[in-house]
């Protein structure tokens, strides 16, 4: 068994992460585990777990913790013997592991014997001793608990010594260079660490910056004195005098000296022979390896020294969904269909998950070793981001190594997926630093064909930053002894060399992002077939573009190389281009309308705009839907505040309030500013039915928020603006609904009534209104089956995920008349039309989790509701959670766990106080009436 505390709390069993059930339960564990083989008392466990008020239970919730952990880390214990692991020892429980079993005690151990290389003068041994140490660090220390801080202060501590310490061993080994930008970030999140600030000095003294070195000590002894009122300490100050006085102790040690025999390889991979043999020995293994960095630091040319299957993220926004996994299938023989032709998206996280899924089944299931690789994935969209953890999860098995390369600089939409990876044990991370200056060196002598002195090695290196892309641009030019400034200057030297015909086409080019059709960029720079292709060879053999897939596509070699381009003319011309690139695509423009605002007039591109976020959408690439919508809020900001202008702002906040409702659910705090600035727009206009739409969106995130009080107050206005009968029934409903949340059924049943009875004139939607009114009738009715029966009858043949809903409802109804085996029937049925998905289907699943434990299974059951209950709550939903915390006391109770049961009914009780939500409260009172 392995136990981990040096990031989020783990235990792996046989290689399998082990289920730690409920927050305080998993900090139980943590603090046995951050005081491993030591008796911690029960008083502190309490201490910990609730503060100076613990509730009169306490001791009672501890045990049952205790004893489910017990079940959980010795399965196989028999009865009435006695745990081994985890110890009853007065004054409390002891936690007894091994030094291998726990990723703290290892790390102790490899950082102390780290140190002791360092100090007798192994600095090889000592630099890989100490980066094994600092491997096992996935995170801060139990993160995501707030339990045993002084014990993680210790830890991480501990962690920064041993940090400096590996730092210090780069400096021995002559590479200071390297050493620099990874200071920079940790002084930046340890201001007052003079140890950091020693190292960095010594690092830029020895990279020949001695200037830099100097004013690192000033600054920390002004922000010192300033914020402290102390000087530097002393060791601090003796480094400062020695590099004032050139001290002869601070040179690096000497370094075996070597004599180039033969020219090095240009297309050799300089500096990165560490990065290559962990690929190599990755291979096959079933891993996910993580390369970052900056631009131009060789992400994608290490990925390239394995044979493997490729799949690349375009920048510009329009790709399909799902568009580097597409590739990547294609190139094996397994294509898939991204969307059928199925129903209006209900959920597009369900679809998205299923199409993961799919994705994931397809390439676990190839039979021989294969390296896969994602490129540029920072501009991949969120489908293909979601499957990066979910294959990830099912690698272990495989013989897969999948290489995935994103830039460092630009990984904010990463930030989720990053996160989500950083908790599996098949991935690791591989930041790539700039090159050191005796590796800029090497490269520059495989470039040039022969060796340069050491002082045009440092020119090169300090303006490149050790970036191999900017090196090899400087190198390119071979006017090395007139540098120019800037990586710009080399590509603007290299483009006036090629025709006039080349550049403007690769101007255009640049305008229409990394990769462009030929086809569109010969009609907008006016070109004809002929001098369009002979320009775009011209760039091919420079070595700035190269084809890509279809005929006819071609991408530029980096996107630096697009960047400069673009960057180099005016403002003005750049909108013009943009404008002609937009009349050329229509509605597939996107973007590029919006950047030709200026030239084509707000008014002519909203329009497109719009087009485009419905093209998104239906491709289901939210995120860039949302894109355009933002895009289109931009441009209506700057004009005037007349009717037309208002009206179409009405119309985007309408769709952004929808967009961010289906992706964010209940917590989209954009998609309520959004409606509630749609509500107010519409009601400026006078325009019913657009405020009617506006408080209908509303009232369906106050109902999901729990906030009834809210949602009646809306359900009231709706029923005052309703002007149509069909605009009537929905209001009804709306009314109906809130009343049945607040335990009011008879005056539910009246709103209900009616509004079925206008039913038949509202509006078509996904799923027909009637059944709508006639499952939520069915909740206030003393025999449901009529009213069930009807819903499910009626959409027998509509798509799957809208008769998903259906059961669901039907579930949830019958459930909360302890109709068993009926809420297990339509559970069921429900759940295999829908898939495993999160969101509104959770339901479904908890009804069916808390049928297992009836009939059964109640610890399978419990863990089924739990999951459930977490996706729901992980929504920002409120609505009938205080009814599944129900569902799950009772299998809890079930399972013999009575304490935890109680608790989650305290839960559910505030809850209901909180929400008002008092339709399912008689229940919650026999199940707690009935373990007294």
């Amino acid at each position: 068994m392995e136990f981990r505390i040096l990031g989020p709390l783990e235990v792996l069993a046989d290689g399998r992460l082990l289920d730690l059930g409920r927050p305080k339960q998993r900090a139980v564990l943590g603090l046995l585990l951050v005081r491993a083989n030591t008796v911690v008392s029960l008083e502190h466990l309490v201490d910990e777990l609730w503060g100076e008020e613990p509730p009169a239970q306490a001791i009672a919730s501890l045990q049952a913790y205790v004893s489910h952990l017990r079940r959980l880390l010795e399965p196989g214990r028999a009865a009435r013997t006695a745990a081994r692991v985890l110890v009853s020892r007065p004054p409390g429980y002891l936690l007894a592991v091994t030094d291998d079993e726990l990723d703290a005690a290892r790390f102790e151990k490899l950082a102390a014997e780290g140190r002791r290389l360092l100090d007798a003068g192994e600095a090889g041994p000592a630099a890989e001793t100490l980066g094994r140490a600092l491997a096992l660090w996935r995170g801060d220390v139990l993160a995501g608990l707030e339990a045993a801080r002084s014990e993680r202060t210790r830890l991480e501590e501990l962690r920064l010594a041993a940090l400096e310490d590996r730092i210090a061993a780069d400096l021995a080994l002559g590479r200071p260079a390297a050493v620099v930008a990874e200071l920079d970030r940790l002084i930046a999140g340890q201001p007052y660490r003079e140890s950091l600030r020693g190292l960095r000095m010594l690092a830029l003294y020895r990279s020949g910056r001695q200037a830099e070195a100097l004013r690192t000590y000033q600054d920390v002894r002004r922000l010192l004195g300033d914020e402290l009122g102390i000087d530097p300490g002393p060791e601090l100050e003796r480094l400062h005098r020695q590099i004032l006085g050139q001290a002869v102790s601070l040179d690096p040690p000497a370094r075996p000296s070597s004599v180039v025999s033969s020219m090095p390889d240009p297309d050799l991979l300089i500096g990165r022979d560490r990065e290559i043999g962990e690929l190599r020995r990755a291979a096959g293994s079933g891993r996910m390896v993580l390369i970052s960095g900056e631009p131009g630091v060789g992400k994608t040319r290490l990925a390239g020294e394995l044979p493997a299957v490729w799949g690349r993220c375009d920048e510009e926004q329009g790709a399909p969904p799902f568009w580097p996994w597409l590739q990547i299938l294609r190139s094996l023989g397994r294509d898939m269909s991204v969307m059928s032709d199925g129903p209006p998206v209900v959920d597009v996280e369900a679809v998205r998950f299923r199409l993961c899924r799919e994705i994931t089944g397809l390439l676990c299931a190839l039979p021989q070793p294969t390296v896969l690789v994602l490129d540029d994935m920072q501009w991949a969209d969120a489908g293909s981001l979601r499957v990066l953890p979910v294959l990830a999860a099912a690698l272990a098995t495989t013989p897969l190594l999948v290489i995935v390369t994103y830039r460092s600089t630009e990984q904010a939409a990463l930030t989720g997926t990053l996160a989500e990876l950083a908790r599996l044990p098949t991935v690791t991370r591989m930041p790539l630093p700039g090159l050191d200056q005796d590796e800029v060196r090497r490269l520059m002598t495989a470039r040039l064909g022969t060796e340069p002195d050491a002082e045009l090695a440092g020119i090169v290196h300090d303006r490149s930053g050790g970036n191999p892309f900017f090196v090899v641009e400087l190198v390119r030019l071979r006017g090395l002894a007139d540098i120019p400034d800037g990586v710009r200057d080399v590509l603007r030297r290299r483009l006036t060399g090629l025709p006039e015909q080349t550049q403007a086409i690769l101007l255009v080019a640049a305008v229409a992002g990394h990769e462009f059709d030929l086809d569109v960029v010969r009609d907008v720079s006016g070109l004809d077939d002929d001098t369009a292709l002979t320009a775009v060879e011209a760039a091919l053999l420079s070595g700035l573009v190269v084809e890509g897939s279809p005929v006819g596509r071609f991408r530029f070699t980096h996107a630096l190389i697009r960047d400069a381009i673009y960057d180099s003319v005016s403002r003005l011309r750049r909108a013009r281009l943009h404008a002609r690139i937009a009349a050329r695509l229509g509605d597939r423009g996107g973007a590029h309308w919006w950047l030709a605002a200026p030239v084509v007039g707000v008014p002519s591109a909203l329009p497109h705009l719009l087009a485009a976020a419905d093209r998104a959408l239906a491709a289901l690439a939210h995120e860039e839907a949302g894109d355009h919508l933002h895009h289109a809020l931009d441009l209506l900001a700057g004009g005037p505040r007349d009717l037309s202008w208002t009206r179409f702002e009405l119309d985007v906040q309408l769709r952004l309030g929808t967009l961010h409702a289906q992706l964010d659910g209940a917590q989209s705090a954009i998609g309520q500013a959004a409606v509630t600035r749609a509500r107010s727009l519409a009601e400026e206009l006078g325009d019913g039915p657009a405020t009617l739409a506006a408080y209908r969106t509303l009232y369906e995130v106050a109902v999901a928020r729990g906030e009834h009080a809210s949602a009646r107050s809306m359900a009231e206005k709706m029923i005052e603006i309703a002007g149509t009968p069909g605009e009537q029934s929905l209001a009804h409903l709306a009314m109906g609904r809130t009343l049945w949340c607040l335990g009011r059924s008879d005056a539910a049943r009246d709103h209900l009534s009616r509004a079925l009875t206008l039913a038949d004139a509202a509006p078509h939607e996904a799923m027909p209104v009637d059944v709508t009114i006639r499952l939520q009738l069915a909740a206030v009715l003393a025999d449901p089956s009529s009213q069930l029966d009807l819903a499910i009858s009626r959409t027998a043949s509509a798509p799957p995920l809208v008769r998903a809903g259906v059961f669901t409802s039907a579930a949830l109804i019958v459930a909360m008349r302890r109709d068993v085996a009926a809420a297990g029937s339509y559970a069921r049925r429900a759940l295999s039309l829908a898939g495993p998905l999160p969101a509104w289907f959770s339901y479904a699943a908890a009804v069916a989790g808390w049928v297992r434990a009836l009939e059964g299974d109640p610890a399978g059951g419990a863990a089924a509701v739990l999951a459930s209950l977490d996706q729901i709550r992980a929504r920002g939903a409120r609505h009938l959670v205080g009814w599944v915390l129900g569902l799950l006391a009772e299998a809890y109770a079930l399972d013999g766990r009575v304490a935890a049961a109680r608790e989650l009914l305290d839960e559910a009780f505030a809850l209901v106080e909180e929400t008002g939500e008092r339709m399912y409260v008689d229940e919650l009172t026999r199940l707690r009436d009935s373990w007294r």
